[in-house]
């Protein structure tokens, strides 16, 4: 209100304000007051209102209103690899394992046992380093409150676990990979996936198990292994790899390590 010269007063004026000057006008206001709200990310959002949002997103009474319909939910498994400690991505187990330490101190080891059970096949010793524990968890959370809705639709989970083979593997299996085998468009962008032969095979079986679930609100198809609904109790996930394979509670041990996020 400040940088558009108005006074509390006038706040229906706003409504008249050309987008493009609303918008200069709130990244500057925003610019002003960073300073003062360190570790904050800043940003412009929809509010609880109490008329056109009645109630918070991803409470029970959201919650309530989509009961009926299925939810596909899921995440990549390095989420933030391309972005985070890049010394360390050809590293040795045994570097890794050392680096951990500082972080897990006398748990390392059950922390490595942990992931080795999750993710078996592993062929990078830094995934011990870019496993996601923010969005995994925060998923688990909606889908473990969606689940357990009586008459509840079903809940189907997965994970995206194929690592892209450009740039000596720096990209992994990261945030947004799993797009465009979804809408199956990898030739679009092969400086993303690599254009491989594997890519195009997934980006199949991925495109006709979304297009299954859309039309049907069940994502089984031929091109897949039998995918069950998620509950808190069968914890069902779905690996979209090489081989897509489902699998139960297959990191339970894992994200205990990782904090308790929630998406709301």
């Amino acid at each position: 209100m400040e940088e558009l010269g108005l006074s509390k007063s006038e706040v229906d004026k706003l409504k008249e304000i050309p987008h493009d000057e609303l918008l200069a006008a709130g990244n500057e206001a925003i610019n002003k007051i960073r300073g003062e709200a360190q570790g904050i990310r800043l940003g412009w959002a929809p509010v609880l209102d109490g008329e056109f949002l009645p109630y918070q997103v991803g409470g029970a009474e959201g919650d309530a209103l989509s009961r009926e319909i299925p939810l596909m939910i899921g995440t990549t498994r390095t989420e933030f690899a391309s972005s985070s400690r890049t010394p360390f991505f050809h590293a040795t187990r045994e570097v890794v394992v050392e680096h951990l330490r500082e972080t897990y101190k006398e748990r390392t080891d059950d922390f490595v046992a942990a992931f080795d059970k999750a993710y078996p096949d592993t062929k990078m010793p830094s995934d011990m380093m870019d496993i996601d524990f923010m969005f995994r968890p925060g998923s688990i959370n909606y889908a473990n409150a969606k689940s357990s809705l009586d008459g509840a639709a079903p809940t189907f989970m997965y994970i995206f676990a194929w690592d892209a083979p450009i740039l000596d593997g720096m990209l992994k299996s990261g945030h947004c990979m799993e797009i465009a085998f979804v809408f199956n468009n990898i030739h679009r962008n092969p400086e993303y996936n690599g254009g491989t032969p594997e890519a195009y095979a997934l980006a199949e079986k991925m495109s006709k198990t979304w297009a299954a679930f859309a039309r049907t609100g069940d994502p089984n198809n031929g091109a897949i292994t039998q995918w069950d609904p998620y509950t808190e109790e069968s914890g069902v996930c779905m690996l979209f790899d090489n081989t897509i394979e489902a699998r139960k509670h297959h990191d339970k041990e894992l994200l205990e390590f990782g904090p308790s996020v929630s998406l709301f």
